[in-house]
């Protein structure tokens, strides 16, 4: 087995960039629009934490 010296390392996305696919999904599809976004557990990642801040910011627009 391969040996490396650094240890991969994963990154969220920011409520920004959750914000802004948001929009974009309620601009291509109308003000209705319902988006289902599924996300591990918020215990085992902070990306249900950044999708639920941009859900809010675009729900208050």
């Amino acid at each position: 087995m391969p040996q490396y010296e650094s240890v991969p390392t994963t990154s969220q996305p920011t409520p920004y960039e959750f914000e802004t696919v948001f929009e974009r999904l309620r601009e291509r599809n109308g003000e209705e629009t319902q988006v289902f976004s599924i996300h591990l557990s918020s215990q085992m990642s902070g990306t249900y934490q950044a999708a639920t801040i941009a859900a809010g910011e675009v729900a208050r627009r």
